[in-house]
């Protein structure tokens, strides 16, 4: 992990309630812009609010770990298809 504070991270660190809610509202708009992306009726401005909020409240969040959702996410992610997808 990585601070640009300097902080450090001893890895056992939970997840603060805001933090909680933040990542949730962030999920919610990755899936309204997933949403949009397979042209359903979401409006691209509705998901892009919800992100500029959090990134706003992140600014402001006490240091937390991460959530569980995306704690589950991170973990079952194949780190190195990723990087192919993006490299095509």
């Amino acid at each position: 992990m990585w601070s640009p504070k300097g902080y450090q991270y001893n890895g056992n660190m939970s997840s603060t309630s805001e933090n909680s809610e933040i990542a949730a509202q962030r999920w919610k708009a990755m899936e309204m812009k997933l949403a949009y992306l397979e042209e359903q009726k979401v409006e691209k401005d509705s998901f892009r609010k919800i992100f500029l909020e959090t990134e706003e409240r992140l600014d402001y969040a006490e240091i937390s770990g991460i959530d569980e959702r995306t704690k589950d996410y991170i973990s079952e992610l194949d780190i190195n298809a990723w990087l192919n997808a993006k490299k095509r």
